[in-house]
């Protein structure tokens, strides 16, 4: 059996999906729970590529640092078992799956009511496509991004089959 993989490193509790090649829910959770795992069939992995802006300075130095680390973790972990893996920017990801988060001029949302408002829907769509997947609290945005992610490299992953032989 082949399956995906999808990986958000996250400053605190970020998380893994991994589904099979029907989009099946197999196992996600966080970081040591993925070190426990045993020898998988993993056809691809697709992990989120860190991204920072100008405002990301100043008092979250500490976070930054943080989310370094375990992107780097990760990219060990993955190359370490050989696992072929893509590095996928959060907005593509995201925008897969309609959910795209801008603030509007004019409109009073802060941007750390943003995160939450995307934390939020990021787990919503997670619980809607993995309902069996232990999704119940806010901080389990990370094990939902990384079920979101691994629907996405499975996608993505089938599209590029579907298009594989028809250009010769």
């Amino acid at each position: 059996m082949s399956c995906f993989l999808g990986i958000d490193p996250g400053v605190k509790a970020g998380g893994f999906g991994l589904i099979d090649a029907d989009g099946n829910l197999i196992e996600c959770g966080g970081f040591n729970k993925f070190l426990t795992l045993g020898d998988l069939s993993i056809k691809s992995a697709g992990l989120e590529r860190i991204q920072f802006q100008h405002r990301d300075k100043g008092a979250k130095l500490f976070h930054i640092e943080k989310l370094l680390i375990n992107f780097g973790e990760w990219r060990g972990i993955l190359k370490d078992r050989g696992i072929d893996f893509i590095e996928i920017q959060p907005l593509t990801w995201q925008s897969g799956f309609g959910l795209v988060f801008r603030r509007g001029a004019g409109k009073a949302v802060s941007l750390g009511q943003l995160k939450l408002i995307k934390s939020d829907m990021v787990l919503k769509v997670a619980q809607m496509l993995f309902p069996n997947a232990p999704l119940n609290r806010r901080k389990d945005d990370g094990i939902a991004a990384g079920l979101l992610i691994a629907e996405y490299v499975r996608r993505i992953g089938k599209q590029a089959e579907l298009f594989e032989g028809t250009c010769q």
